[in-house]
């Protein structure tokens, strides 16, 4: 075990610091460590301290060059893991390490790909669409007849989770040519089906024939919620690009975050508390699962769909900070 670390650097070089904004992002087996590269000559590289109890590592991985990200492979499934940096000179000196970040590994639900995954597809006219409109400089989702053309909604419905459950649910999307549509995640008290859309929430990137938007859908019973927070305009997600989306419910708190798989920086995040009158199933089994909207030619991915379950010795709140 590697306890609580010690500075290793000299005084001459004080000016060596830990890298800021460490934070995980979790996969199947395997976390992504993301941090801010430190910008100092002297600096060869980073050194990766983690393990399953906090400030208490045991196993480190050491990063050559000016790397912002690495991939810490064949971990458990559904388990947390704390983890923390350090900057390392060119004599191997190693600086403070970082604050400690806290993620937990995926249960990928087994051999699921949008192309052999079980899938619920519908098809039918004059459906609702993804349309949007601004109200005093905020974009609001809105319901739009679609007149005569075709909307083909795909529900992936995969397993329980128990009232209780502290959790985080994601999925990985290929958004394809912008038109109308969109993708998401949901939790519903209810198997996927139209009827029973509403009875849980929603959280979803849609295109207004503009931009993409992520929005948490919460409180209204209406298709697409008007309050707040309002939708966030994301940065330009390109057609070949894969995202993924995550949802993490904590103790009545969900953070929503879209990260860019190809370099792992985050395009978007929102904090939502879930009040009395918000639209989470009651007391009994929920059921998680992803659903995507396309309309016209437009053909939306989805992959790598996966929970885990916070465990009652790993409910750290710096996993929703």
């Amino acid at each position: 075990m590697i306890g609580c670390h010690k500075r290793a650097i000299p005084p001459e070089n004080d000016q060596i610091f830990a890298p800021a904004e460490l934070k995980l992002i979790s996969e199947d087996q395997s976390l992504v460590a993301v941090w801010q590269p430190v910008h100092f000559e002297e600096i060869s590289g980073y050194k990766i301290f983690y393990g399953k109890t906090s400030r208490v590592y045991s196993d480190t991985i050491l990063v050559h060059g000016s790397k912002s990200y690495l991939e810490i492979k064949n971990l458990e499934q559904n388990q947390g893991y704390y983890c923390a940096i350090a900057s390392v000179d060119r004599n191997g000196f190693e600086s403070e390490l970082s604050p400690e970040a806290f993620s937990y590994t995926y249960f990928t639900f087994e051999n699921f790909s949008q192309s052999v995954g079980p899938l619920d597809t519908l098809m039918w006219h004059y459906d609702v669409g993804y349309q949007s409109f601004t109200n005093n400089g905020h974009v609001t989702p809105t319901k739009v007849e679609l007149n005569g053309g075709i909307m083909m909604r795909s529900f992936g419905q995969y397993r329980k989770i128990a009232p209780a459950d502290n959790f985080v649910l994601s999925g990985e999307f290929k958004l394809g040519v912008p038109n109308m549509g969109g993708a998401g995640l949901q939790i519903r008290s209810a198997k996927a089906n139209p009827n029973n859309y509403f009875k849980g929430y929603l959280v979803y990137l849609f295109w207004n024939r503009n931009h993409w938007y992520l929005h948490v859908e919460k409180n209204q019973p209406d298709f697409y919620a008007q309050s707040t927070p309002h939708p966030i305009q994301l940065p330009e997600i390109l057609p070949d690009e894969w995202v993924k989306l995550s949802v993490k419910y904590f103790n009545g708190v969900i953070i929503a975050e879209v990260i860019r798989l190809w370099d792992y920086s985050e395009l978007g995040r929102i904090k939502v508390s879930i009040t009395g009158n918000s639209r989470r199933p009651g007391l009994q089994d929920r059921y998680c699962g992803f659903f995507t909207a396309q309309y016209g030619r437009n053909a939306i991915l989805v992959d790598n769909f996966g929970i885990s379950h916070f465990l009652p010795e790993n409910q750290s709140t710096s996993f929703i900070d």
